[in-house]
């Protein structure tokens, strides 16, 4: 069966990962597929004199490197657009001393994310070391994966701010228990997520993303965390509406139906971080901790 698709380039979307970057692929079967780049220019002596003098003029920056242009690389439409592999993918080495942000974000069909974070709240820098993404699992072979992932890495859970989407107080009509009691059992006590404001948060990451004064941004993340990486590559905003001659208006919703388990749980860990401030009057910097429910030993 041989099969050939013609289309505009749209950042590192499946067609990418599966046809440039032969990810998920079988040795024996990568040299099966192909991702071939025409110029941009190649049908030129074909089309009317104006043609892409008009195209260049109809689009504003972003749609034109995808459009007219052909780049891979485009950051029109992403979530994150500042999110660079070159700046942020760094390996990461887990600091003691830092406040441990274990995050959930739980589904069934969809997948379950567990990231595990910490953060300095001298630099207010949030580092992702390790990613736990699995579909189809029940909740107790899903922190069976994340307690052994922690021992694996020496990240102690027993004082660790545990986190998750609000889904999982969710009872299940069979059993009339929760997710969240579920893991429960398996001593895993995780706290309500700021998933209300979706807006503050996006803007929380996008703040840590973008670098400093000494050129360093405030949010890493480590090789092995492979989805949450391929994540910030691909996450969109809703479709755009061509709303002038050369005005395109993308909605303040994210599109649906895509892969967005590991910026949720980074857009978590970002908004519980302890936030850092100046204070007015000795000039110092301030670590604002999150309430603790010293009777359970847990963050509410």
């Amino acid at each position: 069966l041989i099969g050939a698709g013609v289309g505009n380039p749209k950042g590192h979307y499946w067609a990418y990962q599966r046809f440039k970057e032969k990810k998920g692929l079988d040795k024996e079967v990568q040299n099966q597929y192909e991702w071939i780049k025409s110029p941009w220019d190649i049908n030129k002596a074909n089309l009317p004199r104006r043609y892409y003098e008009d195209m260049f003029a109809a689009f504003p920056e972003e749609l034109r490197k995808r459009f007219v242009l052909g780049l891979d690389d485009t950051s029109a439409g992403l979530v994150y657009p500042n999110f660079s592999k070159e700046l942020h993918v760094v390996d990461t080495n887990l600091n003691k001393d830092m406040h441990r942000i274990v995050v959930l974000d739980h589904g069934m069909t969809d997948a379950t994310c567990c990231l595990l974070t910490t953060h300095d709240d001298r630099t207010d820098t949030l580092y992702v070391h390790r990613e736990h993404y699995q579909r189809g699992l029940i909740v107790k072979d899903h922190a069976t994966a994340i307690k052994q992932m922690a021992k694996d890495y020496k990240y102690d859970l027993r004082d660790a701010f545990l986190y998750a989407d609000t889904s999982i107080k969710r009872q299940d009509s069979a059993t009339g228990r929760s997710t969240k009691e579920f893991f429960m059992d398996e001593g895993l006590y995780f706290n309500n997520a700021d998933k209300k404001d979706f807006m503050a948060g996006v803007d929380r990451v996008m703040t840590m993303l973008s670098p400093g004064p000494d050129g360093r941004p405030h949010l890493f993340i480590d090789p092995m965390c492979t989805h949450t990486i391929e994540e910030f590559c691909t996450y969109e905003w809703d479709t755009p509406a061509h709303v002038g001659a050369d005005t395109f208006k993308f909605t303040d919703r994210p599109k649906r139906h895509q892969d967005d388990h590991a910026v949720d749980c980074v857009r978590y860990a970002a908004m519980k971080a302890p936030h850092v401030r100046l204070d007015d009057v000795n000039n110092q910097r301030v670590v604002e901790l999150p309430p603790v429910n010293t009777q359970a030993g847990w963050v509410e």
